[in-house]
């Protein structure tokens, strides 16, 4: 099961323009460090931090519920249409784009390994805050914190990214790349 998830992951990164890349993994680093540092120099004590911790692990947990689900959405719409674009988009292989096994990929291939990606980022995500709720160390929480906060912007970062790439699919001649 691991394997497949890093084939995924590898598909993804390979497949991803440099840009891209740093569009959906080091601006939302960025975002959440910014955050992390303004959460820092709140004038809280320390259990009143805890408590927000616990409740945005909470939040986050809902809320990464529910991204996960529109993914999976957003795969099966994807699978199931019947859509003469789709059928385009299955044939036509794009010049520079490529899976991890370097074979050159079609747009149809590349939007479902955008959509795929985004559901492991999100299960991840899961399975993060899950774990931040049975710690109750206030240093590895805010380790946690960072972590939860970046994983939440990368997949709010990546579900704008697999829309537009939903949508550039939906409508042919629109740039697709």
């Amino acid at each position: 099961m691991f394997r497949k998830i890093l084939m995924i992951i590898k598909d993804f990164v390979k497949s991803s323009k440099r840009r891209e890349l740093v569009e959906v993994y080091l601006v939302p680093l960025i975002f959440a460090f910014v955050l992390l540092f303004f959460y820092n120099k709140l004038d809280v004590n320390t259990n009143e931090r805890y408590e927000f911790i616990k409740t945005f692990t909470d939040n986050i947990l809902t809320i990464a519920s529910l991204l996960a689900a529109f993914g999976v959405a957003s795969i099966t719409i994807i699978l199931t249409s019947s859509s003469g674009n789709i059928e385009v988009a299955k044939k036509k292989t794009i010049k520079d784009r490529k899976d991890a096994d370097n074979i050159p990929i079609t747009y149809y291939k590349l939007v479902l390994i955008r959509n795929y990606y985004n559901i492991v980022v999100q299960f991840c995500l899961l399975f993060v805050s899950i774990i931040a709720k049975f710690i109750i160390c206030n240093q590895i929480l805010i380790l946690i914190l960072l972590i939860e906060l970046w994983l939440l912007l990368h997949s709010i970062f990546l579900q704008v990214f697999v829309i537009t790439t939903v949508y550039f699919l939906m409508w042919e001649n629109k740039g697709r790349s």
